[in-house]
């Protein structure tokens, strides 16, 4: 007994491996192959297979399906089932023909139920799915009853392998204890069919500027056994762009390509064949703003450097550059172009070097002007001189005094010299401030009646010094003092004026004059020296 169950485990994997449309019906559910059905009793008392459908949309029909090779495919199955006598679960399988080799491998078959039915039956309706072989032909599928495992925690298909691979245990069991075939079975139809599928989805940037070219693509495969045809549409913004198609053969595959310009600013969509989608942002450029003109000083030393800054804003989301010029007094000194990063600000920096005293208008390119003062040097002028005495005899001092000026914007120091007869007498040494004036006293002694020749700072003047009245000047002069007839010597804008400043003794009160020759006692007339002149300051 133990041979011939041997025997007929053998026969039964030799039929499973044989084609399936061996014994078979040509319409309707494939049968199992006859002699393999009389390997196990029935178990009709506790499993009943109703119907294998593999078409949800003809249920119920059980017709032959029609399937890609290697694709997978849909099988729904109705049973009754009831509790046998043991406690542990049973299971079912659904095994494909397609198995060379018993147990079948995987692939071949996949569990479509486990577990404990009740004791009086229920209908069950299971669903599982299968991948079809490699190798186009026509198969058969078929339910088998997994009994249950007599030792716990076992699985009920490896319970399964176990009394398969003990061919000892196939005699002498119940019914409900050994692997049984029902007797309902689908056929399955693999046939070769093209399969189009796309993959390497790419874009070349996801961020562009405004009317730049986006190149973006996918690669077109055939993983069928067919010969198939390929249409793949590309939209942007949900609008078609372009639709590419070919034929490719069986596990051929190709590249597509498409170019878009994107010159609206913002978030746009492209989406290829409905598979893959990508968000390309085009970047707005923004503005850029010169504002803020400003400068290291408003006053410098002649040859002194001026720093002149502005600050440029960019409040687009692009990197730009901008060209700025320095322009003084309406001339470009300077330009330099500057890049400035999106959404930020930058501190653009020239400088220049003025050495014209004056004011100066800055600008750069349309932003100011600014008004920049280079200051002047000092520069002493000698505006006044003065003879403070009403009388002077000899041995006597004369006072003058001298008003100077600083005509520049910087102090200085100017020195005051007085020459008398051409011998310098006195001098000194006076700073005046910016703008500013001031006025020195000096003076210097006589030592004889006559004409001094006073310079001061090359203005001339003249001094002269009178002898002591006697008692017949008195009488004849009615006073008896002497006074000075000028004392007075003014510079004019265009330069030195000399002035002639002549201390007599009056014969009468007729004879005095204003300032010039003066008529006197034991003195011819004199005519008085006439101006000249002489610059700057000694």
């Amino acid at each position: 007994m133990r041979k011939s169950g041997l025997v007929l485990l053998i026969l039964l994997s030799a039929l499973m491996a044989a084609p399936s449309g061996t014994g078979t019906a040509s319409e309707g559910l494939a049968r199992l192959p006859t002699g393999a059905c009389t390997l196990f009793c029935p178990i009709s008392g506790y499993v009943k297979v109703w119907y294998v459908d593999l078409n949800s949309s003809l249920a119920g029909s059980q017709r032959i399906a029609r399937v890609g090779v290697g694709e997978e495919f849909e099988v729904y199955v109705e049973v009754w089932l009831k509790k046998t006598s043991s406690d542990a679960p049973m299971a079912l399988i659904l095994v494909g023909s397609w198995s060379n080799k018993w147990p079948p491998v995987r692939g071949a078959y996949v569990k479509i139920y486990e577990g404990i039915p009740s004791s009086t039956g229920s209908k069950y309706r299971l669903r599982t799915t299968m991948r079809a072989p490699q190798t186009p032909g026509n198969y058969s599928l078929w339910v088998m009853y997994v009994p249950p495992p007599r030792e716990p925690g076992v699985d009920p298909v490896e319970n399964l392998f176990k009394i398969w691979s003990e061919t000892e245990n196939l005699t002498g069991k119940a019914p409900w204890e050994l692997p049984n075939c029902g007797p309902p079975h689908a056929r399955v139809e693999v046939v070769a069919k093209p399969k189009i599928t796309l993959t390497n989805f790419w874009v070349s940037k996801r961020q562009v500027s405004p009317g730049e070219t986006v190149e973006f693509g996918v690669r077109a495969n055939n993983v069928g056994t067919a010969e198939g045809t390929y249409e793949v549409e590309a939209k942007l913004d949900g609008s078609h762009l372009e639709t590419k198609t070919g034929v490719l053969a069986p596990g051929q595959s190709r590249d597509l390509t498409w170019r878009v310009k994107l010159n609206q600013p913002g978030d746009h969509w492209i989406d290829v064949g409905g598979s893959f989608s990508a968000q390309i942002h085009v970047l707005e450029p923004g503005e850029l703003k010169v504002k803020n003109l400003r400068a290291s000083s408003s006053e410098l030393m002649p040859g002194d450097t001026l720093k002149v800054y502005v600050t440029v804003e960019n409040d687009g989301e692009m990197e730009r550059d901008i060209q700025l010029a320095l322009i003084v007094d309406g001339k470009v000194v300077d330009s330099k172009t500057v890049l400035i990063e999106p959404m930020s600000s930058k501190d653009v920096q020239f400088e220049v070097t003025l050495e014209k005293p004056g004011v100066h208008e800055v600008k750069v390119s349309k932003l100011g002007p600014l008004e920049v003062r280079v200051l002047s040097p000092g520069e002493c002028r000698l505006l006044e001189v003065a003879v403070g005495n009403g009388t002077v005899f000899p041995g006597e001092v004369v006072n003058l005094t001298v008003t100077l000026s600083n005509v520049g914007d910087l102090e200085t120091t100017c020195v005051v010299e007085v020459s008398v007869n051409g011998t310098v007498k006195t001098s000194e040494v006076v700073r005046i401030p910016g703008k500013g004036t001031k006025n020195v006293t000096l003076s210097f002694p006589t030592w004889a009646a006559g004409l001094y020749f006073v310079d001061v700072n090359g203005t001339e003047l003249t001094v002269e010094a009178i002898s002591p009245p006697d008692s017949e000047g008195e009488a004849e002069g009615g006073s008896g003092r002497l006074r000075v007839a000028a004392g007075v010597a003014s510079l004019a804008a265009g330069g030195a004026v000399a002035a002639y400043v002549m201390v007599g003794r009056l014969r009468s009160s007729k004879s005095r004059h204003g300032l010039g020759a003066r008529k006197t006692r034991r003195h011819k007339k004199r005519r008085p020296v006439g101006a000249r002149r002489r610059s700057g300051l000694r």
